[in-house]
């Protein structure tokens, strides 16, 4: 238990600054300690309410035992270790991880607004407590999970770490993933030099992601594609895409990524047609807007690769702005549809050129 201690209290910040004597800093801590206890309902005390500032507390308590602990290993006159007070420590620490009091602790300050570091230290000290006591992995990974999401925002770096802990937990969540793949894209953006790192990391969550819950969360299907894309690898990229459609044929996105490989390597005649597929599966507003946008792009770049223009090129070029403009009403008609006027007076012009060729 005392290494599962000093390993669990290395995630905790320093809160006291100068050296005392054990006693006194033994005091200190479980003064600290005993305050939250009382914060706890019991049948003894039902309407015990525990504060934020006894949340922080213990969190305070805990460094304090640390600190009493190392003075307790060090040799007296006589050169003789007699520790005095980590029994009692190790005893008082069990009882708070058994109890569950540091996710507690966790929860009172998350509420509190005390997000970071005060929440993100409580809950990364009880998953590191539990998963060292050998307990089930996807419970505690929650306590990580939680973690993670209070230094989101305000710490990418401790928020990864978190993450990182829960998904080696076994976390049953995606979104876990989703967000710790957000926090390295936050840290690649916020420090080239962790940038190759940061992707390269990136690319091992969204696989390890995709391998567990499959093909459906688009942020981590897109962000697992884009490692191949990365390797110029579009026939690895391809068959991932043409495997994922097999699997779910209706799915959106996959059309959406093989529009957009198609449209990057000048393909335009071929991404259209994905880009219709996309839009004939689904009826979500950004990607119809989208598939508007591109076959429409579509028709203007396919145009632009063509010296002169026969008649059966014109008349692709012309459906494609037609199939735009279907499109585009469509994504008019969407639940969430926003204006579509911009995209569609831009087909219609895009048209009446092409009828003048």
């Amino acid at each position: 238990m005392k290494k599962i201690f000093v390993l669990a209290l290395a995630l905790v910040a320093v809160l006291t600054a100068g050296a005392q004597d054990a006693k006194t800093l033994f005091d200190q801590a479980k003064k600290l300690d005993d305050t939250f206890k009382k914060g706890i309902p019991s049948p003894m005390n039902p309407n015990a309410t525990l504060t934020p500032e006894a949340a922080k507390g213990l969190l305070e308590a805990m460094d304090l035992y640390q600190q009493v602990m190392e003075l307790d290993q060090k040799p007296n006159e006589k050169g003789q270790v007699k520790p005095k007070y980590t029994d009692k420590i190790m005893k008082s620490v069990a009882l708070h991880a058994a109890g569950g009091d540091f996710a507690r602790a966790g929860g009172v300050l998350f509420n509190a607004g005390m997000k970071y570091p005060e929440a993100y230290q409580a809950f990364m000290l009880s998953g590191s407590m539990a998963a060292q006591s050998g307990a089930v992995d996807s419970i505690y990974a929650v306590d990580f999970y939680n973690a993670g999401n209070c230094a989101f925002g305000t710490d990418f770096e401790a928020a990864q770490v978190a993450y990182e802990a829960a998904r080696k937990a076994n976390i049953q969540d995606p979104q876990c993933f989703v967000y710790e793949i957000a926090s390295l894209q936050n840290i690649a953006n916020q420090d080239t030099a962790k940038a190759s790192e940061a992707q390269k990391m990136i690319r091992e969550v969204s696989g390890e992601a995709v391998k567990r819950f499959g093909n459906e969360n688009d942020y981590i299907f897109n962000n697992y594609l884009q490692g191949f894309i990365d390797d110029n690898d579009y026939e690895g990229a391809m068959a991932l895409i043409d495997k994922a459609i097999a699997t779910d044929p209706n799915h959106d996105n996959f059309y959406r990524l093989r529009g957009l490989i198609h449209f990057t390597r000048h393909d335009y005649k071929t991404a259209a047609q994905d880009f219709l597929k996309m839009s004939e599966v689904s009826n979500n507003y950004n990607y119809l807007r989208e598939a508007a946008d591109y076959l429409n792009d579509c028709g203007k770049r396919y145009l632009g690769t063509l010296d002169t223009v026969s008649a059966a090129q014109k008349a692709e070029i012309l459906d494609m702005y037609n199939k735009a403009l279907q499109v585009a009403a469509k994504a008019a008609q969407a639940p969430d549809a926003q204006s579509m006027d911009g995209i569609i007076e831009d087909i219609n012009y895009n048209i009446e050129n092409a009828n003048n060729l």
